[in-house]
């Protein structure tokens, strides 16, 4: 999750797959918003064009 944008909202505060839609940051530095339950799925950052499972956001 990014560390900024979501306000008070901790990884604690949701389940994995919720629907939620919270702010992301990838590795690449890449912000953008998706639900819980995508990025749980493995879904990775759109942003990125050879992301893979394996670099998923966090």
């Amino acid at each position: 999750m990014h560390p900024t944008l979501n306000g008070p909202l901790l990884p604690t505060h949701v389940t994995p797959h919720t629907r939620r839609v919270v702010w992301w940051l990838c590795t690449q530095g890449h912000a953008a918003e998706d639900s819980v339950a995508n990025r749980s799925k493995g879904m990775v950052c759109q942003h990125c064009p050879h992301s893979r499972r394996s670099q998923r956001a966090s």
